[in-house]
């Protein structure tokens, strides 16, 4: 704001003179934002989403700084949005916006929590093929903390054996014929909040 300053001095003769001063005092700038997830304000996300950023600061004249705490920075007090990596859990990211003013240099965090998409892993517990009859365990190295998973273990069957669950019962393969051999395709869908994937491997009985 702006305010008038008057000096007045007085002499023991009587003598009196004025003097006035204008000072102009800046406010400090008060820095604020939040984060939108499609345009929705909100603190969590999956990984890979679109992040966008609202300045709600009191900052005029003030220059910015923003560091999203995934390796990019901006200048602009509208900066572009951001995506952010998922790790093997929930992962948590720190977004700091400075004002630097003539007055002085403020600055204010949000975190974001970015939750990691699923990804379906697995694979028989010793090899892959063998002879008939072979019976192998499949081993669920999945990630992104998946809530369900849904098994397909022999799809060159109309018949395909079906299992709910994060580990199946051991499983046995076949192959009648005396020559050659018989590839079985499995299939493992894990599924989190974020989405689906789907994890093939083979098993090759002689």
């Amino acid at each position: 704001g702006t305010f008038d300053i008057q000096l007045i001095v007085s002499s023991p003769n009587g003598c009196v003179d004025t003097t006035n001063r204008t000072v102009n005092i800046s406010e400090p700038p008060v820095p604020n934002f939040q984060t939108l997830i499609n345009g929705t304000p909100a603190d969590s996300v999956c990984a890979r989403l679109t992040v966008c950023f609202q300045d709600l600061s009191n900052a005029a004249g003030g220059s910015y700084f923003w560091d999203f705490g995934n390796g990019q920075t901006d200048t602009t007090a509208n900066p572009p949005c951001a995506t952010y990596e998922g790790g093997i859990g929930d992962t948590t990211y720190t977004i700091t916006l400075t004002i630097v003013h003539r007055c002085d240099s403020i600055s204010t965090s949000r975190t974001i929590s970015v939750s990691p998409l699923p990804r379906a892993v697995f694979g028989p517990d010793s090899t892959s093929s063998g002879c008939s009859v072979f019976c192998v365990d499949l081993v669920n190295v999945s990630t992104g903390d998946p809530f369900a998973y849904s098994w397909y273990l022999d799809t060159t069957s109309t018949d395909s054996l079906f299992f709910n669950g994060a580990n199946p019962p051991t499983q046995c393969y076949s192959y009648e014929d005396s020559t050659g051999f018989r590839i079985y395709e499995v299939f493992l869908i894990a599924e989190n909040a974020c989405g689906l994937d789907t994890g093939r491997t083979e098993i090759t009985v002689f």
